[in-house]
């Protein structure tokens, strides 16, 4: 618990350009870290390529990607090699991988074990929001229980227009489980919440923003706790 409130968090978190509210930057603020370093780039690429590279360690890496436009190529590159070292714990928020997924995030898509399934998208003009609720296929998983019990995000408010995200399925490596889902039943498909690596990096394929701010932020809140807490559960035990 001492580790986890003193960890180096890099957040970059694209939605800041937009002038709408940052999830990330306010769950963060709210969980009283300490002691560590924590930088916010908002949605500078340039200055978030500079401290991948620099040799500053990052205990997590968010990537809350929700303009598409800034994280691709060799981004990925960079960040896999810190996720592969176990020297950073992920959180992903891509809901483009149909665009990037047979690009340079492909190894660390491959080596979490998950595959992408089909492109997500919605007629804005007539849907029905059941058809974009999300599900929860373990309700009893940590990544939804602590510290705050995640409800499932039904009744989307879209602020996306068009493409809402991306499905994916579970491949035929690593150790990837799905969290979130489409179908209650579908444990192995039609997923859009993943955890993996030992549960130190986290897949996102919807955009937060199109979701309850309250039940986000809360979910939010969990995946750093968790992904931290694996972290330096595995830097302990090596």
């Amino acid at each position: 618990s001492a580790q986890v409130k003193a960890a180096n968090i890099l957040v970059f978190e694209d939605i800041q350009g937009y002038g709408q509210p940052t999830y990330v930057r306010d769950t963060i603020n709210r969980m009283g870290f300490r002691g560590g370093k924590i930088v916010f780039v908002g949605d500078a690429v340039g200055t978030f390529m500079e401290h991948l590279n620099s040799p500053q360690p990052w205990d997590l890496i968010i990537v809350a990607a929700e303009s598409r436009a800034g994280v691709r190529g060799e981004f990925w590159d960079v960040i896999s090699e810190r996720v592969n070292g176990r020297n950073s714990a992920l959180i992903a928020e891509v809901w483009y991988l149909d665009s990037t997924v047979n690009g340079r995030i492909a190894p660390l898509v491959y080596q979490c074990g998950i595959d992408f399934q089909r492109d997500w998208t919605r007629n804005n003009n007539s849907y029905d929001p059941f058809d974009y609720s999300i599900y929860w296929l373990d309700s009893g998983h940590p990544l939804l229980s602590s510290p705050n019990y995640a409800e499932p995000l039904s009744y989307p408010t879209v602020f996306w227009t068009g493409d809402v995200g991306d499905l994916i399925r579970l491949g035929s490596s690593g150790d990837a489980e799905l969290v979130g889902g489409l179908h209650m039943k579908e444990k192995s498909s039609y997923g859009v919440l993943a955890t993996c690596m030992d549960g130190t990096v986290i897949f996102q394929t919807f955009s937060s923003h199109d979701y309850p701010q309250a039940k986000v932020m809360a979910l939010w809140e969990n995946y750093i706790t968790y992904t931290l807490t694996n972290h330096f559960e595995n830097l302990n035990a090596q």
